[in-house]
Order: structure tokens, then sequence, then C-alpha cells
């Protein structure tokens, strides 16, 4: 590959997740009653759920399918110039890029987009210009907000197959950056974190299972406040929700926060208080053989929901774009 292209542009925030999901009356109530996220626009689509927390127009797409599976994760660049060379760069490393139609483009909310799929089969979007929602993010219940806007809507945890591999793509193709690894056999554990702004990770790549390459383990959303997680938990116990962990303090990014069971499998860290790196900071990578300082005790030996699906791992699946 030629390295004169795998200069300066890169990702600058995780800027949306697109689910397929089959209740989304479910995804209505967990989303705006325990999270404290405010449904927005679906454009006139019935078949479409959209959640935001912040001046965006939406950071959550649920789109109602039985697949229940990952539909896409959306990355920001900040120019127009970053998103030409990422599809130049991506081009160059055998990546098959689609640039998004006007249609496309208009229904995520930015000027640009171009889809991808990443080596590990993850179903990905670089995207450039959001529009910004004419009206102020407002919760539907008491809240402090969400720590989001420049460092995007929260992090990722990915499975993949190699874990040297995929950081390689990511750092030298999308321009991640290394911030720590966690390798913890005990746990099953061996996961590398990326920045690509000032949160601690945006993504996390973890090595998976041959039938977990691909999914998605946990999306994480960061309150401003530990009221606001306190109230989460609270809502989440009363709505008979299963928790997956109990409250505790992460090793790595310092995260205050815990783990629920929401609809259609997929695992949510709620969560505050977690470091951030700063540009241009000397941060010096480090390695942890644990998760967590105390806490985040799993609750009850039959929750153990399954890693969210691959939309290719079902015969049925259905394409949207």
């Amino acid at each position: 590959m030629d390295r004169s292209i795998l200069m300066v542009p890169r990702i600058s925030q995780l800027a949306y997740v697109g689910f397929r999901v089959a209740d989304l009356n479910e995804w209505r109530s967990f989303g705006t009653d325990l999270l404290g996220l405010e449904v927005a626009s679906s454009d006139g689509d019935e078949d479409v759920l959209r959640l935001r927390m912040d001046e965006r127009a939406f950071r959550i797409e649920l789109s109602r399918d039985e697949s229940e599976s990952l539909e896409r994760v959306g990355w920001e660049v900040p120019l127009e110039r970053d998103f030409e060379i990422i599809l130049d760069r991506l081009s160059a490393y055998g990546v098959k890029v689609i640039e998004g139609s006007a249609d496309v483009n208009s229904r995520r909310h930015y000027a640009r987009t171009a889809a991808f799929v990443d080596p590990s089969g993850i179903p990905s979007e670089i995207a450039y210009s959001p529009i910004i929602a004419a009206q102020p993010y407002a919760s539907p219940r008491p809240s402090d907000g969400f720590v989001a806007g420049e460092l995007g809507l929260g992090h990722l945890f990915l499975y993949v197959e190699d874990v040297t591999v995929a950081t390689s793509f990511y750092c030298d193709v999308l321009g991640f950056e290394v911030t720590d690894y966690i390798v913890w056999p005990e746990a099953g554990i061996d996961a590398v974190f990326l920045r690509c702004n000032a949160r601690h990770h945006s993504i996390a790549l973890g090595k998976g299972r041959p039938d977990q390459i691909g999914t998605l383990e946990h999306i994480m959303l960061e309150a401003r406040s530990i009221d606001d997680v306190g109230r989460a938990m609270d809502a989440v116990i009363r709505a008979e929700v299963p928790l997956f962990s109990t409250l505790g303090r992460h090793i790595n990014d310092r995260m205050l926060s815990f783990y629920a069971c929401a609809p259609s499998g997929i695992l949510v860290e709620y969560g505050c208080d977690a470091l951030q790196v700063p540009n241009g900071s000397s941060w010096g990578v480090k390695q942890y053989t644990t998760g967590h300082t105390w806490g985040h005790n799993l609750v009850g030996n039959e929750v153990s929901p399954l890693p969210f699906r691959r939309a290719d791992q079902f015969s049925d699946a259905r394409g949207r774009t």
C-alpha cells in the first residue's frame, strides 16, 4: 500500500449506529423511559425508530426486522478532504466502497456518506457534514444529559477474528489510535481499545469465537452525572429489565457503570465519569489483566445474552440502506 495516503486525516467520532430489531415499541419504552433518550423524527417511516441524545438529528436508528442484527456503524469525518482521503485509503486496502445516494444521505442527515464492510464483516459507513436538528435535545425524564457532541454517541465493543489485523485496519486506514489493551484470560478477554477523539475509546475490538466474529458485545452511553446513572439503574430495576452486571468501575477508562440487557439481546453499558485523553497528550499505552477495579459482578446465571448478530448470519435477513 502507498504509505503516502496514510497521513493525518482520520475519523473524528462515532456518529450513529443502526440496528435491525423485531419490536420497535419495546425499544421505544426502553430508550425513553429507562435510558432518557428522545424519540426523533423517522421521516415518516413507520418501520423506523430514531433516538437522539444531543444536537444531532439522531444517534441510534432501529429498523423493524426479525433478523435482530447490527445494520450499520457510522463514523464521522470533520472535513470533506478527510472523507475523500479515507475513501482512497479504503480502496487501497482492497475494501469495496459504495457512496451514498442523495436519498441515503438525506436519511442519514449528512451531506455525504459512503458504506463499506470492514475486514471482520462489520457493516460500516463514513459520513461528512451532519445536518443539525432544528430543536435542542429534550430528555423525556429528569436528566443532566449525555457526554456526546464532538465526542460522539459513546462506544461499541465488537468481536473480531484477529485483534492485530483489525487494529491495523482501524489505525492505518481510519486513523484511530491505540489507548490500551486488556488481556484477561480468566474472563476470555483479549481486547484493544481505540480512540479517535478525547473519549478514552470509541471502539473496542475483542477476539471472538467463530460464531461471534463481526458481532456487537455492547454499546455504551455516557451520562453527565452519577445521578443520571442512578436514575437509569432504578428505572431498569423497576421495569424488571434484567441487569447483566452490578455497578462497577472499569480499570482502564475509569468509567462508573452498570450493564443492562436491552431488547433484542443487546447489552447496554450506562455510565459516567470516564477519563478523557486530551488531543496531543503524551499518553502511554498500557495493558491490563482485569476489566475493573471493583464491582461489575454478573447478575444471575440465567442472564447470558448472545452477542448481537450480523444480518448475514440469517438466511432470511433483508438488507436496508
